[in-house]
């Protein structure tokens, strides 16, 4: 047990703890003569998957490598853009701090692979197939927001994210996503209709 470096008037024996430190409490292990350590405080949720200096410092990378990938490839700049950062999403997997995903590289670049082609197939490929057969807003607005739909019954990647949205609420951010891609996604891909 700790001795007590110094005493005041107002302390007194507490049985058999007596003189214990700052960290001795009156629990049975206490009791039994084991020092109990004191727990660290949990780190909150919203620190766990916070915005990182990294990940400005790769958003900043990818701002000024999409225009050399542009050169050299031809690709549109949406395609160089989601390119890059499909890269950069496969990279957090050995960068991201606690918690790592439970499952393997392989399993877990599949299901990454797998978000990354559907949302670029739904935002830029179907729009430009349904060209001429739907208006282009609706050729833009209905794949987005079939694909934010979808979203809602995959599995989440990570599941500590302690996000639970009734299918009314999401269904409001999929509407939202279809207006937002329709005014905002012939510019983004350089659709010409």
């Amino acid at each position: 047990m700790q001795q007590p470096t110094h005493t005041t008037a107002t302390q007194r024996p507490a049985g058999p703890l007596d003189g214990a430190g700052p960290y001795d409490y009156d629990l049975p292990a206490a009791r039994a003569g084991a020092q109990p350590v004191p727990v660290p405080a949990p780190r909150p949720k919203w620190k766990r998957a916070s915005f990182k200096l990294a990940d400005a410092i790769a958003i900043l990378f990818i701002s000024f490598s999409v225009p050399w990938l542009k050169g050299a490839t031809g690709w549109r700049l949406i395609t160089c853009y989601a390119f890059l950062y499909a890269g950069y999403t496969f990279l957090t997997y050995w960068t991201r701090p606690d918690p790592k995903p439970k499952e393997g590289f392989v399993r877990w670049a599949l299901k990454m692979l797998g978000l990354w082609l559907n949302g670029y197939f739904a935002l830029v490929t179907v729009p430009e197939a349904l060209d001429g057969l739907l208006p282009e807003w609706l050729a833009f607005a209905l794949p987005a927001f079939l694909l934010t739909y979808a979203l809602y019954y995959v599995t989440p990647v990570r599941r500590d994210t302690g996000l639970k949205w009734p299918l009314w609420q999401w269904l409001v951010l999929a509407a939202w996503v279809a207006v937002a891609w329709a005014w905002l996604g012939p510019s983004f891909i350089g659709f010409t209709g």
